[in-house]
């Protein structure tokens, strides 16, 4: 039982890392992205459309490769 409750705080504390570290990088990448529209208004819908899209699937991708 012990080596099954050793083994469970490994592997939280692994998955722990992996979901902070998705959650500060993909808040980095939305805030670059924010940053980037209000910077330049003039931006196409699509492009503007597409960097948002392009931040949120990092953000997805990092919390299911977590």
């Amino acid at each position: 039982m012990n080596d099954w409750i050793n083994a469970l705080n490994a592997f939280s504390e692994s998955w722990l890392n992996a979901v902070w570290r998705a959650c500060w990088q993909g808040a980095v990448a939305l805030i670059a992205v924010w940053v980037t529209v209000k910077i330049f208004p003039q931006l196409s819908p699509s492009i503007s459309c597409w960097l948002w899209r392009l931040a949120f699937l990092k953000l997805l991708v990092s919390f299911l490769w977590a």
